[in-house]
């Protein structure tokens, strides 16, 4: 058929009506009639030439790109347009239906990807993503290539030399295959492959197809990336086109103006045959949907009877026989009687009639893992080697996707399955080096190490070092929907945030030339300037963030989080002049446990998790993936050799150490690996029980020498020249988590909390050629040592290393003085979860936490004044006692043995005293402290479960607290004993205790005071009380009703005490501004703060909330209340108005907000993370 008058370049088939599209260079869209071989329709585009086409799976529809960029969907019955979008800027490239119809994908030269929706005639935009797909027009006009089942869609990008894997309905990455990491048939190849096709292959195979510049065809696992099998010379300059047949037997491709046709299974003497009839260059070759028929456009459309599959033809109830997708000219004409290899193999007939008997399957094993090495047949195609007399007989058609199904594949193949034995890609110019193992090591370990780790798959467990980045598990995501006021209009802003987090890696930098120090806690980044005591915050990630990384000229700092539900894993790039985000950069699917910057600045690196085990090269300019790699292990650490420009260091998981070079010799940067040798004696365990050495921490000294230290306590020093190891001693008994060399010292800090200075000059003395790897401690002496209070993470330390800052997974920062042999406490947290806070005055606060500790802290200086620890008990609240009016002295009998004299507040500053602090734990223990002695007074058991709710009574001389069963004891905070227990609530845990401070009888009650109780079944109790009289008694009784079910949809069990754990908590205040109003909120029907009249008897009022509520508290100057919610958000309400703010900065679920008592400042708690608001409201 030659209507075109230009070369067809694309072509698509309509599987339910027979027609097929074709688009030209003409500037023509037509479609045809493959039963009459007629043309049905012309659509003409003169100003516009259409370069790539897709028809829908089963509407009467078709898409087609431009060159311009444009894609339009056409309706082929009423010869309508029904969208046109125009978001590409390049030439289309590519254009697919889902195989379901839902979605449309389309591509273009300039690297964008888009997807649409296609369940209705808009064709809505879902999604848009810049820089995705590899640049060029030479991937037209199949760049984009859908999976069978609908599930995926992969493509060659964001480079050549890789391929994309993308969720089909969200376009997430799933997977990423770096072709240059694969093993070559041939190792002695000099140029650098690149992908030019990708193809899937049938579902029941499970296989994606990737044709190579190098005129390779790979063959991969679609599910996990695993190189399956590489058949090279497949055509002699270039593969074109490609495509299976449905049943998974014949592959077809085009190139060098010829077709071939493959036995798919490569199994035979001659696996193809030629065909002959194009004079010009191959646009594109498919199947028919019938398997009849081939079809292939050039300079003309050529459809060809596919006789290999030859299909019989039965006439049904005396209709006419079926139908071929080509019509045949002479349909009784009886057949020639030809066999292809693959029918003389299987003693097929190719005539008409109904074979006599099944013909019996070849006898193969299908099996990769059964698969030997690549070799070289006669004629220069690469086979596989005969297989074994014992294998199982090969299935066609529906009895193999049958047994495909009964035999369903996992990422934890045998060894054999990869082809080759390598793990790492390497250059030309670099061997592989294989690692000496002892044949104990290499039993147990050959698996591990030999199997090929693909592309954001991995079958790691999480590393059981400490060095290596494990984010804290959290069950809730950062509310999309939130109301963030104007910054001018904010009633928030933030403070200063108290804390380090420790479970980061590398997260603190020092400086000591600029004096820069930052540091992260959650989601922040906190740079502090030490002389004046200030903080600057860097607010941008919504994830904790895991490692800091800062340019030699101090002017951009790099930080990264991993991903949760809807965010992506990140990079975040800082103008620390500006201090701003000048870029953000997504490429790694999980965390990142570190990053490192080059010498020059020109590179950034980056290291993905034991998930995914990638390196990722950025060009610092472009902000640009330059190459990515993928490690068979995890990485602990990266280390770029200060001394040159492209050469760094990683140490990982059992005993892995790389040597990597950037090499820029070539158009591109490409990635050298060199695994070094590491010797037996420094991977033997000793006294470790886990069976495995890790490379945890890695420092490059002068001299050509770089120490690497262990998870059992060793340092090894190597010979940068020879990529060997010289010397190793052991410098502790636990993991080394930080190494740091400098001026012929090392300081090394352990997971045993040592902190050890040795002086190594002269260790490069012992680089002696033809040495044994023996212990050698010559020049080895440690000169210092000190103990700090956790495991240390990172450290950062000056040029002569007399002075530097450590950082401890507890959750502390300190000032080493080496000199001086000095420890400063710097920065402290709360690495547990924060359950408490109360206020002294408007410059003191407690917090509480489950580590058993009670900590004093200075709103001012952000410092930790105090902290009362009790060993193996969580200490569950706290409050203070309130200040008195008069100046008496009073005794306090102490159940401890002892008595203390205990004076009240005096007005006049100089002779202030703290009130004392009350404190409930997980035993059922009260401990009351006094602060100004700084010792415990009081010790009483007035619980048999834990306390979940404490205050004093107004005046001071009872103390109220609430247990997890619901009972309310009354304490004499004198005398220590229990007076009263009140069992109103009980079976429901008591959720908070509040106390008026008014003395007011307005609305009805005589008492001097009132207080109350909330517990978890939403009941709230009021009180009178006159603690002069032991008088005691329940004024008002308040319910609230809820579904029977959980937010999240889970019906509750009558009677179930562990069901108040999934429920929003209840929350009740007396009001400060109504002195008759309760303030309320918890679960119920719908998400409302309740305001409830003690004088009317009945909610007067409601506010309604966007999420509920885990933490209220109400202003005690200002007509505002905070409000803590699960989805990270802290909301600022107006007392009278109900409207609310959103502010976004913690890193998980905020549980805990407090005003301070002047009402200036707001504190926020989730989990650890302690935020310091200034309210400008």
């Amino acid at each position: 058929m030659r209507s075109h008058t230009d070369p067809v370049v694309s072509l698509a088939i309509d599987s339910m009506r027979k027609h097929m599209a074709t688009v030209s260079n003409d500037h023509t869209i037509r479609v045809w009639d493959l039963d009459t071989l007629q043309q049905l329709y012309d659509f003409s585009a003169p100003q516009e030439c259409p370069c790539a086409v897709s028809y829908h799976p089963s509407q009467q529809v078709f898409a087609c790109g431009f060159e311009n960029g444009c894609v339009r969907v056409f309706n082929v019955a009423t010869t309508s347009m029904l969208a046109e979008h125009k978001q590409h800027r390049g030439k289309i490239t590519g254009l697919a239906f889902s195989p379901s119809g839902e979605y449309l994908y389309s591509s273009c030269s300039l690297g964008s990807v888009a997807l649409y929706d296609a369940s209705e005639n808009v064709y809505g935009l879902l999604r848009l993503l810049g820089n995705t797909i590899a640049r060029g027009e030479k991937f037209g006009p199949d760049a984009i290539a859908v999976a069978p089942e609908g599930r995926r869609i992969a493509f060659i990008g964001p480079t050549e030399f890789t391929i994309s894997v993308l969720d089909a309905r969200t376009l997430d990455e799933v997977l990423r295959i770096d072709i240059t990491s694969l093993n070559p048939a041939d190792n002695t190849r000099t140029i650098i492959d690149t992908a030019v096709r990708v193809h899937y292959a049938p579902t029941h195979t499970r296989h994606l197809l990737v044709a190579t510049s190098s005129n390779s065809l790979l063959k991969f696992d679609a599910r996990t990336g695993r190189l399956l099998s590489e058949m090279n010379n497949i055509h002699r300059s270039g593969c074109t086109s490609l495509d299976v047949i449905r049943d998974g037997r014949h592959l077809v491709t085009a190139g060098d103006r010829v077709i071939k046709v493959w036995d798919y299974h490569m199994r035979l003497d001659l696996n193809f045959q030629v065909f002959i009839g194009h004079t010009e260059k191959i646009s594109k070759v498919v199947f028919t949907p019938d398997s009849l028929g081939v079809v292939s456009i050039g300079e003309a459309i050529f459809l060809w009877d596919f006789m290999a599959n030859k299909r019989e033809v039965e006439t049904l109830e005396g209709r006419t026989p079926v139908k071929s997708y080509i019509r045949r000219e002479d349909a009784e004409r009886e057949e020639v009687q030809f066999k292809s290899p693959v029918r003389r193999s299987l003693n097929m007939s190719l005539t008409d009639m109904p074979r006599r008997s099944p013909p019996k399957p070849a006898r193969y094993d299908p099996k990769i893992s059964e698969v030997s090495a690549l070799h070289k047949t006669t004629n220069g195609d690469v086979g596989f080697d005969e297989p074994d007399e014992d294998q199982e007989e090969v299935l066609f058609g529906p009895q193999l996707q049958e047994k495909a199904g009964d035999t369903e594949t996992t990422d934890t193949e045998s060894v054999a399955e990869i082809v080759g034995h390598e793990t790492l890609g390497h250059s030309p110019q670099v061997q592989p080096h294989q690692r000496y193992k002892s044949p104990a090591k290499h039993r147990a370990t050959v698996s591990s190490r030999s199997l090929r780790k693909s592309a954001g798959v991995t079958a790691h467990p999480p590393p059981a070092v400490h060095k290596h980045f494990k984010p804290r598990p959290k069950t809730c995501q950062l509310a999309q929907r939130r109301y963030v006021a104007p910054p001018n209009q904010a009633g928030l802003q933030l403070m200063s945030v108290l804390g380090y987090n420790g479970n980061g890696r590398d997260n603190m930098i020092w400086q000591p030339d600029t004096g820069f120090f930052a540091y992260t806690c959650g989601c922040i980044i906190v740079v502090e300037d030490l002389s004046q005591s200030t903080q600057r915050h860097l607010i941008g990630h919504t994830e904790e963030i895991s490692t800091l990384a800062l340019q030699n000229d101090c002017q951009v700092l790099a930080s990264a989080s991993g991903g949760a539900g809807l965010t992506q894993s990140q990079i975040c790039l800082w103008d620390l002049q500006q201090m701003v985000c000048h870029k953000v950069l997504s490429h790694h699917e999980q965390e990142v446990v570190c990053m490192a910057y080059s010498r020059d600045d020109r590179f950034l690196i980056s290291v993905g998790d034991y998930r995914e085990c990638s390196v990722v090269v950025w060009d610092t300019k472009t902000y640009a993936v330059l190459t990515t790699s993928h490690t068979s292990l995890p990485i602990h650490q990266l280390t770029f050799d200060p001394y040159t420009m492209n050469e760094f260091v990683t140490v990982g998981q059992n005993g892995s150490v790389l040597f990597w070079l950037l090499d820029e010799t070539g158009a591109d940067v490409v990635l050298n690996v060199h695994e070094a040798e590491v010797p037996e004696e420094v991977l033997q365990t000793h006294h470790m029980g886990s069976g495995q050495v890790d490379f945890t921490a890695a420092c490059y000294g002068g001299d050509s020498t770089l120490y690497i230290t262990t998870n059992n306590g060793k340092v090894t020093a190597w010979d940068t020249r020879h990529n060997s190891c010289f010397m190793h001693f052991e410098t502790d008994g636990t993991e080394i988590g930080a190494v740091v060399c400098r001026s012929g010292r090392l300081v090394t800090g352990s997971v045993g909390h040592n902190l050890r200075l040795w002086s190594v000059v002269g260790i490069g003395e012992l680089k002696l050629p033809g040495s044994h790897y023996t212990m050698r401690q010559e020049g080895l002496t440690m000169e210092d040592e000190m103990n700090l209070d956790g495991p240390i993470s990172c450290a950062a330390f000056d040029d002569t290393l007399d002075m530097g800052i450590v950082g401890t997974e507890t959750g502390t920062l300190w000032y080493i003085n080496w000199t001086e042999r000095t420890s400063i406490r710097l920065v402290t947290g709360h690495m547990t979860k924060v359950n408490g806070l109360a206020f002294a005055n408007d410059d003191l606060f407690a917090t509480c936490g489950d580590d058993g500790s009670l900590r004093m802290w200075s709103v001012h200086d952000r410092e930790q004044t105090l902290q009362f620890q009790v060993m193996e008990q969580a200490c569950t609240c706290l409050c203070f006692a309130p200040p008195r009016s008069d100046q008496s002295t009073r005794t306090t009998v102490s159940n401890l043995g002892t008595s203390a004299p205990v004076v009240s507040h005096s007005r006049e500053p100089s002779k202030l005293l703290l009130p004392h602090v009350a404190a409930g734990y997980s035993d059922g223990t009260v401990r009351m402290f006094d602060l100004n002695k700084v010792e415990l007074i009081l010790k009483m058991h007035p619980h048999a479960v834990t306390v979940t709710a404490i205050n004093f009574s107004s005046d001071g001389r009872m103390l109220l607290s609430g247990g997890s069963d619901g009972l309310i004891a009354v304490s004499s905070p004198t005398t220590g004993m229990t007076v009263r227990v009140i069992s109103d609530h009980k079976g429901a845990p008591i959720t908070n205790i509040d106390v008026t401070l008014k003395e007011d009888s307005n609305f009805g009650i005589s008492a001097p005071s009132l207080w109350l109780a909330t517990s978890a079944d939403r009941r709230v109790s009021v009180w009178s009380a006159d603690w002069t009289k032991d008088f005691c008694e329940l004024v008002d009784w308040l319910t609230f009703p809820a579904p029977g079910f959980t937010p999240d949809g889970t019906v509750l069990k009558k009677g179930d005490e562990n069901s108040y754990s999934l429920l929003p908590p209840s929350l009740a205040r007396f009001s400060l501004d109504e002195p008759d109003i309760i303030v309320y909120t918890g679960y119920g029907m719908q998400k409302l703060v309740h305001f409830y009249s003690m004088a009317q008897r009945k909610v007067v009022r409601t506010a309604a909330l966007t999420h509920w509520a885990s933490s209220m508290d109400l202003s005690p100057t200002g007509s505002l209340v905070g409000l803590a919610v699960n989805e990270r958000l802290v909301k600022l309400m107006d007392y009278f108005e109900g409207s609310f703010q959103d502010f976004v900065g913690h890193s998980d679920a905020v549980h805990l907000v407090r005003f301070s008592p002047n009402g200036s400042l707001l504190f926020s708690i989730a989990y650890g993370e302690l935020i310091v608001w200034r309210v400008t409201l």
